[in-house]
């Protein structure tokens, strides 16, 4: 007696491509469990045990009790409905016996030959019940003939990988260009108010949301300034209301991201600060025309603002050329129209915990900061920046995703909580990250959205940029719409004007640790993972957190009314 075949390989004994496909689809939304899937099917649990086991042979399923899409499986299930039956053919096209028994046809063979090629397939099957499956082969099979793929046609559609360590090679490789390296700031030998310098570290504070003294001195090592005291800039930011002290670092201020939109232009940034915009009112007017303590006051600013002018207009103007001045550098604006630093906005809101237990809080903290694509090296860079900062936890260096955090939501560390002393594996790593680090946390949400049977949003490249698709049309850019939700939900969004962590980086991460994967042009919540969140005991805890941010997202989706995105 020849040795039992496995499930996958036994002929199948299922008629309806169509019924095989609505549950491939179901088992995308994530039912798993057969009783589940027979309940919405309305068949018979022995219907949706033959139709498991014939995805199985076809290479879309696997498992039996709990059954989770392949690679081919989610390729099906998340294909346009124009191109499914192509991807059903290729799945016939790619299962060995199937190809032996169609290959050098035009036409489904008849079904006599097909009742002998399932006896061969299978000799222990009497004549009476293989001429039956022989009528359910010809129509389970039917949609591959003339759908045959030619060589060229990719099979795997760029999808997931195994569920261990991803090859971040292959997944990064239509991910950002690496990050230039910052070009040194020329600067006088010791200066304490370059206004590059400080807008260098502007941007920085807005990315990260809060940094430390280390992180400073590293930003100012880096911009080739090391020679510069960083107590005369740590103080221009709290005059300015861009930054509030908390125990050992700077943290920025809702009014600093009020006023994000001048942050990258030392000009802009001159011209918000409410001492400068005082030494320009009153540097138009003669000295002779000013009171006692007018001059006094424009004298000292006059010698403290030198630098700042010669950065600004690159000169000094006379007080008939100031107005002159300004129009050059803001046309079409008015100087007196940009906003005045000198407010730090409403307070932040202190929180401690996962991102996940403070989803309804008003004036929550969060950023996405760039650094958070250095997990795309999965538990082996995540390692090292833990070994790092645990051997010198208060080094000069710039700020990493491993860090602790006093205030701001963004990294693998939630406020208030210690750094790991290393992640144990890379499953723990997907749900810290989706746990506590909100642009994970809001991916994860919008493709577990994604995932539900009737969803009408999907994420989508288009022109290479990861976007989100609602009811049919193109909203924005990923981290665009995470923007707008999250003003919506009243956060705290740091955020730098330009740069910064992008949508693209923050995908081809997810797809390098394991959050999700590729298919054809979507982008979609990892198949495996999504398996883990239902079923697993410790990641279902972060499924539960994870519903009502889905449920959020939704909502906000839902009553979207106007083209509010610029794409």
């Amino acid at each position: 007696m020849g040795s039992r075949k496995q499930r996958e390989e036994l002929v199948p004994n299922a008629n309806n491509p169509r019924l095989l496909m609505r549950l491939v689809g179901l088992i995308a939304a994530g039912l798993r469990r057969p009783r589940a899937i027979a309940d919405v099917l309305e068949v018979e649990l022995r219907t949706v045990h033959y139709y498991t086991q014939a995805a199985a042979w076809l290479g879309l399923v696997q498992g039996v009790n709990d059954v989770q899409l392949t690679r081919h499986g989610v390729a099906l299930a998340f294909a346009e409905p124009r191109q499914r039956l192509r991807h059903y053919a290729h799945a016939v096209w790619r299962t060995p016996a199937a190809r032996d028994l169609l290959l050098g046809r035009s036409e489904m063979p008849d079904a006599e030959t097909v009742t002998d090629w399932i006896q061969e397939q299978d000799p222990e099957l009497a004549e009476s019940t293989a001429r039956r499956r022989a009528s359910s082969i010809r129509s389970l099979l039917g949609p591959a003939i003339g759908r045959r793929p030619s060589p060229r046609t990719p099979q795997g559609e760029q999808l997931m990988l195994p569920f261990g360590a991803r090859n971040t090679t292959d997944v990064l490789e239509d991910g950002p260009a690496p990050i230039p390296s910052p070009t040194p700031i020329v600067h006088a030998p010791g200066v304490d108010d370059n206004l590059d310098i400080y807008t260098r570290l502007l941007y920085a504070l807005l990315d990260n949301g809060e940094l430390r003294t280390g992180h400073l001195r590293a930003l100012l090592d880096e911009m080739g300034a090391a020679d510069v005291p960083l107590g005369p800039y740590a103080e221009q930011a709290i005059r300015r209301g861009d930054a509030v002290r908390v125990a050992d670092r700077l943290v920025a201020t809702a009014g600093a991201i009020q006023r994000r939109d001048v942050a990258a232009d030392p000009v802009l940034v001159a011209l918000t600060d409410a001492a400068y915009r005082r030494w320009l009112r009153l540097a138009r007017h003669e000295p002779t025309t000013l009171t006692p303590v007018q001059r006094r006051e424009r004298d000292a600013y006059r010698t403290r603002f030198a630098r700042w002018d010669l950065r600004v207009f690159g000169t000094r103007p006379s007080p008939s050329e100031v107005e002159q001045a300004l129009a050059r550098v803001l046309p079409g604006r008015i100087a007196d129209s940009l906003p005045r630093a000198e407010s730090t906005g409403r307070p932040l809101a202190m929180t401690e915990g996962p991102f996940l237990d403070h989803i309804h809080v008003s004036g929550l903290p969060i950023a996405f900061p760039n650094h958070l694509t250095a997990v795309a090296g999965g538990i082996t860079a995540a390692n090292a920046l833990a070994r790092r900062n645990r051997a010198a936890p208060a080094a000069v260096r710039l700020s990493d995703i491993i860090e602790s955090r006093r205030v701001y939501h963004a990294g693998l560390v939630a406020p208030g909580s210690s750094p790991p002393r290393l992640v144990p594996d890379t499953f723990t790593l997907r749900l810290q990250l989706v746990s506590c680090s909100p642009a994970f946390s809001l991916l994860a949400a919008i493709l577990i959205l994604d995932r539900r049977h009737d969803s009408s949003v999907s994420m989508r490249l288009q022109a290479d940029e990861p976007t989100i698709h609602w009811r049919g049309r193109a909203l924005a850019p990923v981290l665009t719409c995470f923007a707008a939700f999250a003003e919506h939900q009243g956060w705290l969004l740091s955020q730098p004007p330009h740069s910064g962590l992008t949508s693209r980086g923050l995908t081809s991460t997810a797809r390098a640790v394991g959050i999700a994967s590729r298919t054809g042009n979507r982008i979609v919540l990892d198949e495996e993972l999504f398996a883990k969140l239902q079923e697993d005991p410790e990641a279902r805890i972060v499924y539960e957190s994870l519903l009502p941010l889905e449920d959020a997202l939704h909502a906000w989706l839902d009553n979207l009314t106007d083209p509010i995105f610029g794409g």
